[in-house]
């Protein structure tokens, strides 16, 4: 209930170490319905990896049209979603997208632990920065 997004995010993330897993998952579940989209995606989170995968691909879903949509398609990825895959590629190579952005999105396949025609593709991108994050991604997602 802190007034802080930043102070509610943590605290999901913690809640299963901090009150088991039953108990921590009934948290990260009331923190689905925060006002902040950071908090629901770190409650979405907290429920992929604690066996809640069908609540939290909704929410990764639903913030796919959100400013937080690489993060969320990194995530949806890596439940094995195509729509997260589909988003992830499409934004390593969107050039209204910062270099900076690519780079994030190229960065975000390591969460997703898949190779995207698009992170290929951003091995040509006209920022060297975008080049250099998708090449590190790729070799780090080859071991």
């Amino acid at each position: 209930s802190a007034q802080e997004w930043t102070v509610r995010a943590g605290a999901v993330n913690l809640a299963v170490s901090a009150l088991g897993r039953e108990a921590g998952l009934a948290y990260a579940q009331r923190l689905t319905k925060d006002g902040e989209l950071s908090v629901r995606l770190a409650a979405a989170r907290v429920l992929a990896h604690a066996g809640d995968a069908a609540d939290a691909r909704a929410i990764f879903a639903s913030a796919l049209d959100s400013p937080q949509r690489t993060q969320a398609a990194a995530d949806l990825a890596a439940q094995g979603d195509p729509a997260g895959l589909t988003a992830l590629s499409a934004d390593v190579r969107n050039s209204r997208n910062t270099p900076e952005q690519r780079a994030e999105a190229a960065m975000a396949h390591r969460i997703a632990h898949h190779v995207t025609p698009g992170l290929v593709a951003a091995l040509a991108d006209p920022n060297g920065l975008v080049r250099v994050e998708a090449a590190a991604t790729l070799g780090a997602l080859a071991k």
